[in-house]
């Protein structure tokens, strides 16, 4: 298992190698255009407490980067509901938990929506930090606070070292949001088994 101190000098190495250019993208169209609008419609409908997470919730605070899917939070409460409509549009249900569900289309052009499942406890704390951000020119959701974002993001990095990388530039990111708590998610780092790898996050920002 790769260590904390591996982790922080994995993404450090990596910075080093590639250089700022090694992570220029942009948002690839699947249509996300037309999957938002279909599922905030859904949400205002149903009322459906959620939040955009995931790439999507990282370019909404200024990172401009490929992303292959849209990623929701919503209440666990409402898990039930959400998969059915999904199914509804034609997604296959690739994989459903208590925390999570993926869903992919056979139509490019809806791609694959992925949602995160909250009890009453985090959705509480989630929900409350969450704000409209403007996703694209035409359209403005809610998303959740860059300090949630990148606290999802610190045990992806821990579980799943190969995406280190473009996760932690993601954090930076967020890091650098007005106002943004850094204090908060460095004792969430912390907790975590993590603080190295988030001092080596911020340290290259």
């Amino acid at each position: 298992m790769t260590s904390v101190h591996e982790l922080g000098q994995l993404y450090v190495g990596e910075c080093v190698r590639r250089g700022p250019a090694g992570f220029r993208g942009k948002l690839k169209r699947m249509e996300f255009e037309r999957v938002l609008t279909t599922f905030l419609e859904f949400f205002d409908r149903e009322n459906i407490r959620y939040a955009i997470v995931g790439g999507l919730a990282v370019h909404a605070y200024g990172r401009l980067r490929s992303t292959k899917e849209v990623d929701f939070a919503v209440d666990l409460a409402n898990r039930q509901r959400v998969i059915a409509f999904a199914e509804s549009l034609g997604y296959d249900t690739l994989l459903t938990s208590r925390a999570f569900s993926n869903h992919a289309h056979a139509d490019a052009a809806w791609g694959r929506v992925d949602f995160m499942y909250f009890d009453p406890a985090t959705a509480a704390k989630v929900f409350a930090g969450s704000r409209p951000q403007q996703i694209m020119a035409n359209i403005t959701a809610t998303v959740a606070s860059p300090e949630h974002v990148a606290m999802m993001k610190a045990l992806s990095m821990k579980n799943h070292p190969h995406r280190v990388l473009y996760e932690g530039h993601d954090v930076q990111v967020l890091m650098s949001a007005p106002g943004v708590d850094i204090e908060s998610v460095r004792d969430y780092y912390r907790t975590h088994g993590l603080l190295e790898l988030f001092d080596a996050i911020v340290k290259k920002s």
